[in-house]
């Protein structure tokens, strides 16, 4: 390929037609690096030269094909893909388009880098360019130890025109023909159902469909589910609500990138959770299989509450909220708390949450965090406020 292409300022792919003309253009040889001038005379093919009058370098199609691709990707944000093993469109043109969070280019994942990464709202996509080379055995095996869905497009076989029609047309077969693109992982004989059904769907699945593993643990008494995606992203669930659980969940996605589906009434997680959030649920699992809750019995309740008086702190120096609350509802509060930074624990499932924290607001206590902490073996919150 002569010089009519190189990369300007921002490290883009351009044309010699797409830039001004001499030094002014920005740009730098596309294969080693040194200043170019743009040269676009009257009577010389417009064309590229080295600045410092050297000869002009050979642009191999496959060093500007690899290059180009990823910056089209990262540009567009997005992809037309055939569709994922295990799903079957119903329209006549099965392809679709994928839209992109965000592109991330070369990231390390463990021991190799993929070409890019997208961002989508229900986990990441790798995608790998082929020249002259494709994603080897090894490769492909840290790919599916991931478990993280890849897409591989073949440019081998595309024709470079180094103009700014090429361009075009190139970055239009990159977008659009999906008959370069084929999924390396998730491989049909591997697929499991829809990556966004809930848990706990009551739709029939067909033979060939089948719901992750679950991972379940009990925490307050109450069963949250953890499963992983085919494609890595980890969903954690509360079987039946509860507000506590339901504080749990928000914690934890602020800590680790998750964000609630509302659709399925589940929480998503990127593949690089899974272990930290096995972790915390583990840690505040109750160790009861049974998914009976002990704290919504009476007896057990009074049990608690024998621990603490109406005015003094427990043994580990926390109020109980149960009592504040009822202290707000019979008008004794805010009169009766404690004047600056003190503790309250919930003691359980039963405090009603959002009343409490309206007296709160409207009282001028301020409510400076949520706090999980164990107890006697037991998980538990406690608000950390100011008074």
């Amino acid at each position: 390929m002569t010089m009519t292409i190189a990369v300007d300022a921002s490290g883009r792919v351009v044309s010699i037609n797409e830039v001004v003309r001499g030094l002014a253009c920005g740009c730098r040889c596309l294969e080693c690096n040194e200043v170019v001038v743009a040269r676009r005379g009257l009577q010389l093919r417009h064309h590229f030269a080295h600045a410092s009058k050297k000869d002009p370098c050979e642009v191999t199609p496959e060093s500007f094909l690899h290059r180009y691709a990823k910056q089209v990707v990262r540009e567009s944000l997005g992809l037309q893909l055939p569709p994922q093993p295990g799903h079957h469109p119903d329209s006549e043109d099965q392809s679709s388009w994928w839209d992109f969070e965000s592109v991330k280019e070369e990231p390390w994942m463990g021991d190799f880098r993929p070409d890019l990464v997208a961002e989508l709202t229900d986990g990441p996509l790798l995608i790998e360019f082929a020249c002259t080379s494709f994603v080897d055995e090894e490769k492909l095996e840290r790919i599916k130890q991931l478990g993280i869905r890849t897409v591989e497009i073949d440019l081998s076989g595309l024709v470079v025109t180094p103009s700014s029609d090429g361009l075009l047309e190139i970055r239009r077969v990159i977008l659009h023909d999906v008959t370069l693109k084929q999924w390396l992982y998730p491989l049909p004989e591997v697929v499991g159902g829809d990556p966004l059904l809930s848990v706990d769907s009551d739709v029939q699945q067909g033979p060939s469909v089948h719901l992750p593993e679950r991972q379940r643990f009990t925490i307050q008494g109450f069963w949250v589910d953890l499963r992983v995606l085919d494609f890595g992203s980890v969903v954690v669930r509360s079987v039946a609500f509860s507000p506590a659980i339901a504080e749990l969940l928000k914690r934890l996605s602020r800590k680790y990138a998750g964000r609630y589906v509302a659709k399925y009434r589940n929480w998503m997680f990127p593949a690089w959770a899974k272990a930290a959030l096995q972790d915390e649920l583990e840690a505040l699992a109750d160790g009861d299989s049974s998914g009976l809750s002990r704290v919504g019995d009476p007896c057990s309740q009074e049990l608690v509450a024998s621990l603490t008086t109406e005015s003094q702190p427990d043994v580990n120096g926390y109020l109980d909220a149960r009592l504040i609350l009822r202290q707000y509802r019979e008008g004794l509060a805010p009169a009766c708390l404690p004047y600056g930074e003190f503790k309250a624990r919930h003691y359980g499932i039963g405090l009603d949450c959002d009343a409490l924290e309206d007296f709160f607001r409207d009282s001028g206590v301020e409510l400076l965090c949520v706090e999980v902490v164990r107890i006697a073996g037991k998980a538990d919150f406690v608000y950390v406020l100011r008074r």
